[in-house]
């Protein structure tokens, strides 16, 4: 729809007037105390300044600031009216297209005030004039959306746009000729329009750290600095020993993301991984560690120990047929046992898996549904009983591996391909497992997600 795209794409060059921020608006409310918003938009300018998406909102800015700023060089001025004409003229779109409520109920879906749209739609009418006056056309010709884009993107060229970076001393993150972009203006800008994922995420972690050092008070700047150093290592040492990096330095990935390894040291999640582990050590000890095991054996065993690699052919089915459900379960059944007289190799299973499953996760991986254990809860029962069944009474994994199944589930039936089996891993492998789930704990007992509110959710 064109007024969408309009909305969409001309949205994120509104910013926040600074002028309307209280000192004291909170970005969060927690168990764990509240987050002022100053904090927030400090945590997203380290993490989004120089990242791709911080970028694109940035750029959005410069531009809303350069024709601002040029319009009333050229003495464009907008009247209410104006405005008041294409909020109608839009409304009116948004209806003949279908939009239910029109464009006040629009608003609302995407979280855009009225007073923001409005303020978009003077600037979009300054663009229009000063790229009509660049173009020497009449005052009352058409402009093209790509016509204006191309305008702008020319006088920002021009004038030069220069970044600058951290720490910011004179409170300005960009300057294009006379205009300058203040870094509270591009702070709120993260704040309204990165994804709302992200913004809840960098709340989370702020809270969640700050209960953690709540927790340990005795914990020394020093001894901190020491486990931060020791998470940092770590992380370097996992990409230095991941072949899908292709020999990549840690730097090199970080600087991908607009990151360097100073700023990582500041991000709140290096501090939470950095400081429940501190938390475990101190808690536990190795000898702690395999105390919790032997408590809780069963458990840790049941979703980290013995392993089958499993492919899956999955087919829709019902008990009964209808509009959705093509098949009933003993059809789907039935299909899978036919295509399984066709499966002589690993490399026949994969290829129908590619063809023919009906999950379009799995089948996009040749149905790879990766290392299965008894108590894997990303996989339904039936799966897991039907492998482990399988074990369990001398049923074999032989090199090449065997087909099995088909195999019912709630929403159809899957024939499987177990390929390989791996076998609990020792004390070295597992206490590492046990290790991770002690510091879930720990950070679920500080601060759970869903206790978090933010200033999103109105």
């Amino acid at each position: 729809m064109r007024f969408l795209a309009l909305i969409l794409v001309l949205s994120c060059a509104v910013a926040p007037s600074p002028a309307a921020r209280s000192g004291d608006e909170l970005a969060a409310r927690s168990p764990a105390g509240n987050l002022p918003m100053e904090d927030l938009e400090d945590l997203l300018l380290l993490r989004h300044s120089f990242a791709p998406d911080g970028r694109d909102l940035l750029r959005h800015l410069v531009q809303t600031r350069v024709i601002e700023h040029l319009g009333e060089a050229g003495g464009v001025e907008v009247s209410p009216r104006d405005v008041n004409q294409l909020w109608d003229e839009i409304d009116r779109r948004a209806k003949a297209e279908g939009v239910p409520g029109g464009i006040a109920a629009e608003l609302k879906r995407k979280g855009m005030s009225a007073a923001e749209l409005r303020e978009l739609l003077r600037l979009s009418v300054i663009q229009q004039v000063l790229t009509r006056r660049a173009l020497g056309l009449a005052a009352d010709a058409q402009v093209s959306g790509e016509q204006m884009a191309i305008w702008i993107d020319q006088e920002i060229t021009q004038r030069g746009l220069e970044t600058l970076s951290p720490p910011w001393k004179d409170g300005v993150i960009a300057v294009c000729g006379e205009v300058t972009v203040p870094l509270r203006d591009f702070s709120a800008l993260l704040a309204r329009h990165l994804p709302s994922s992200k913004v809840r995420e960098a709340c989370f972690h702020l809270l969640l750290l700050r209960g953690i050092e709540a927790r340990m008070p005795d914990v020394s700047e020093e001894a901190k600095s020491r486990a931060i150093d020791a998470e940092i290592d770590r992380r370097r040492r996992e990409v230095e020993g991941e072949a899908s990096y292709k020999g990549l330095s840690f730097e090199s990935l970080l600087n991908a993301q607009g990151l360097t390894v100073d700023v990582l040291r500041q991000d709140p999640s290096v501090g939470i991984a950095a400081l429940s582990t501190l938390w475990v050590d101190r808690a536990h000890g190795e000898a702690g560690l395999r105390e919790v095991f032997e408590e809780e054996r069963k458990w840790f065993e049941d979703r980290f120990g013995e392993a089958v690699r499993t492919h899956a052919i999955f087919l829709r089915g019902a008990k009964f047929k209808n509009q959705w459900n093509p098949r009933s379960f003993e059809e789907a059944e039935r299909e899978l046992r036919s295509m399984a007289g066709r499966v002589g190799s690993f490399a026949d299973f994969t290829a129908l898996a590619r063809t023919v499953s009906e999950d379009p996760r799995t089948k996009a991986l040749d149905g790879d549904l990766g290392w299965i254990t008894r108590g894997d809860e990303n996989q339904p029962s039936s799966i897991r009983e039907a492998i482990f069944t399988h074990l369990a009474t001398g049923g074999k994994i032989p090199k090449g591996g065997v087909l099995h199944g088909p195999v019912r589930l709630e929403n159809g039936a899957a024939l499987l391909y177990l390929s390989e089996r791996r076998e609990s891993p020792g004390w070295d492998a597992m206490s590492g497992h046990v290790h991770h789930e002690l510091r879930r704990r720990f950070l679920r007992e500080v601060l759970k997600e869903e206790e978090v509110t933010t200033f999103l959710d109105g």
